[in-house]
Protein backbone atom coordinates (compact mmCIF):
# COMPACT_ATOMS: atom_id res chain seq x y z
CA UNK A 1 0.00 0.00 0.00
CA UNK A 2 1.31 3.42 -0.89
CA UNK A 3 0.15 6.14 1.49
CA UNK A 4 -0.09 9.70 0.17
CA UNK A 5 -1.67 11.79 2.93
CA UNK A 6 -3.42 14.97 1.86
CA UNK A 7 -5.83 16.00 4.61
CA UNK A 8 -6.20 16.07 8.38
CA UNK A 9 -5.97 12.55 9.86
CA UNK A 10 -4.42 10.97 6.76
CA UNK A 11 -0.93 11.89 8.00
CA UNK A 12 -1.44 9.91 11.19
CA UNK A 13 -3.00 7.02 9.26
CA UNK A 14 -0.05 7.02 6.86
CA UNK A 15 2.43 6.87 9.73
CA UNK A 16 0.56 3.98 11.34
CA UNK A 17 0.48 2.03 8.08
CA UNK A 18 4.11 2.65 7.14
CA UNK A 19 5.99 2.96 10.46
CA UNK A 20 4.00 1.22 13.17
CA UNK A 21 2.24 -1.63 11.37
CA UNK A 22 4.80 -1.81 8.51
CA UNK A 23 2.17 -2.83 5.94
CA UNK A 24 2.74 0.03 3.51
CA UNK A 25 5.06 2.77 2.34
CA UNK A 26 4.56 6.48 2.93
CA UNK A 27 4.89 8.97 0.07
CA UNK A 28 6.30 12.24 1.38
CA UNK A 29 6.05 15.62 -0.29
CA UNK A 30 4.98 16.19 -3.84
CA UNK A 31 5.18 13.45 -6.37
CA UNK A 32 4.43 12.73 -9.98
CA UNK A 33 3.63 9.56 -11.88
CA UNK A 34 7.33 8.69 -12.23
CA UNK A 35 7.91 8.77 -8.48
CA UNK A 36 4.80 6.64 -7.91
CA UNK A 37 5.95 4.19 -10.60
CA UNK A 38 9.38 3.95 -8.96
CA UNK A 39 7.83 3.37 -5.54
CA UNK A 40 5.45 0.69 -6.83
CA UNK A 41 8.38 -1.14 -8.45
CA UNK A 42 10.40 -0.82 -5.24
CA UNK A 43 7.56 -2.30 -3.19
CA UNK A 44 6.94 -5.15 -5.62
CA UNK A 45 10.61 -5.98 -6.15
CA UNK A 46 12.24 -5.27 -2.78
CA UNK A 47 9.75 -4.88 0.06
CA UNK A 48 6.92 -7.29 -0.67
CA UNK A 49 8.12 -10.08 1.64
CA UNK A 50 8.53 -7.76 4.62
CA UNK A 51 5.09 -6.27 4.03
CA UNK A 52 3.52 -9.72 3.73
CA UNK A 53 5.20 -10.84 6.95
CA UNK A 54 3.81 -7.80 8.75
CA UNK A 55 0.31 -8.45 7.39
CA UNK A 56 0.52 -12.10 8.44
CA UNK A 57 1.58 -11.10 11.97
CA UNK A 58 -1.26 -8.59 12.31
CA UNK A 59 -3.75 -11.18 11.01
CA UNK A 60 -2.50 -13.70 13.59
CA UNK A 61 -2.85 -11.14 16.38
CA UNK A 62 -6.40 -10.34 15.24
CA UNK A 63 -7.35 -14.04 15.16
CA UNK A 64 -5.82 -14.60 18.60
CA UNK A 65 -7.67 -11.62 20.08
CA UNK A 66 -11.10 -13.01 19.17
CA UNK A 67 -10.46 -16.50 20.53
CA UNK A 68 -12.25 -17.47 23.72
CA UNK A 69 -9.12 -16.67 25.74
CA UNK A 70 -8.20 -13.62 23.65
CA UNK A 71 -8.06 -9.98 24.67
CA UNK A 72 -11.25 -9.01 22.81
CA UNK A 73 -13.28 -11.73 24.51
CA UNK A 74 -11.80 -10.80 27.87
CA UNK A 75 -12.55 -7.10 27.37
CA UNK A 76 -16.17 -7.76 26.32
CA UNK A 77 -16.72 -9.96 29.36
CA UNK A 78 -15.20 -7.28 31.57
CA UNK A 79 -17.42 -4.59 30.05
CA UNK A 80 -20.54 -6.74 30.52
CA UNK A 81 -19.64 -7.30 34.18
CA UNK A 82 -19.11 -3.56 34.67
CA UNK A 83 -22.48 -2.75 33.08
CA UNK A 84 -24.24 -5.42 35.13
CA UNK A 85 -22.70 -4.07 38.35
CA UNK A 86 -24.00 -0.57 37.57
CA UNK A 87 -27.49 -1.90 36.80
CA UNK A 88 -27.52 -3.72 40.10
Amino acid sequence: MLCFPLLVDQTINSRCVSEQWRIGVGVDGTCDRFIIEKMVKDVLENRIEGLRNSVDEIAKQARDSVKETGSSSHNIESMIKDIMSIKG
